[in-house]
């Protein structure tokens, strides 16, 4: 960069500015008390301009050509221009030196700076890497405690099952949900008692616009084994409809375990992964998601949506 020849600071592409047609050195218009348009005309005209110590020079140089030329140039006037000549030079020197001097300090004040701020940077970064570490692990420990949670919910989900399918009748109340319960138990050859069930109800909000098909029915046995029992007899009776329950209707009635929402989630995303990439069965056992590409290959346990991806 540049500085400029009158007030020694720098001359960047926003200054007006001049060039010196015979030191080279560069100069503020204001500086040199030249404006814009006078700038602009001495360019357009291909002017050469030149700074005050140029100029003097330049006039000492034109008045001894044209002495000679007219023979009337004497030994004195040869003298007192080499002595001008020498002064210019000391004054150009003491210039030059005084712009070195500007620009040295100015240079290592500039360095200082960049020093300053790269030493600040670097503690930047420090404290970026550290709150990123400090970051990662806060994510992990998170990512920790809710596999804990959802472990946690799923197990007391261990006595529970979903029944989906069975239509809902507006006056419908508890004790009649026990006992459809009851009367799928039977469809499926399982005697099954209210001192059996723990707690019985319709899933989600009665009036939900946006749902399809009847709320479900979620039950919790006292004892996981009738639970487990209950899904055994409806694995052998497969065609379960609501005929069996002594309904007009014929609709399919599913019996599943009853998952978290999270988990739930993953299932669909499993179930979508199926399709998209050609495996043939995708089932959930124990609250676990698990994938077959074939009936011969290996079975694939879905712990998160990154397995899915990896498939």
């Amino acid at each position: 960069m540049s500085s400029c020849g009158v007030c020694v600071k720098a001359v960047t592409g926003k200054h007006l500015k001049l060039l010196c047609a015979d030191c080279g050195r560069l100069f503020h218009g204001n500086c040199v008390n030249m404006s814009k348009v006078d700038i602009e005309t001495l360019t357009n005209e291909d002017i050469a301009w030149r700074c005050n110590p140029c100029a003097a020079i330049r006039r000492r140089s034109m008045r001894l050509e044209v002495q000679a030329e007219q023979g009337k140039l004497s030994l004195e006037d040869v003298m007192q221009a080499i002595n001008e000549i020498k002064s210019d030079q000391k004054v150009i020197i003491a210039d030059f030196n005084k712009s070195h001097e500007s620009l040295d300090t100015k240079l290592a004040e500039t360095a200082a700076i960049l020093r300053s701020q790269v030493d600040e940077m670097k503690k930047y970064r420090e404290g970026m890497e550290k709150l990123e570490a400090e970051n990662k692990a806060l994510r992990n420990e998170i990512a920790a405690l809710e596999t804990r949670v959802e472990e946690q919910e799923m197990y007391s989900r261990r006595n529970c099952i979903e029944i989906q399918g069975i239509p809902e009748e507006p006056t419908e109340t508890v004790d009649d949900v026990v006992d459809i319960v009851v009367k799928v138990g039977k469809a499926v050859n399982m005697d099954i008692n209210a001192t059996m069930i723990d707690a019985c109800h319709r899933l989600g909000k009665k009036n939900d616009a946006a749902r399809r098909g009847p709320r479900g029915i979620i039950v919790k046995f006292v004892r996981r084994l009738d639970k487990e029992e209950l899904q055994k007899r409806k694995h052998q009776k497969r065609d379960l409809s609501t005929r069996h329950l002594g309904m007009a209707m014929d609709s399919t009635i599913y019996l599943n375990e009853s998952l978290t929402p999270s988990r739930r989630r993953l299932y669909a995303l499993a179930r979508q992964a199926k399709k998209d990439k050609g495996y043939k069965y995708v089932w959930h056992r124990g609250g676990k998601v698990f994938l077959r590409k074939e009936d011969n290959a290996p079975v694939i346990q879905v712990c998160n949506q990154a397995d899915l991806e990896r498939l």
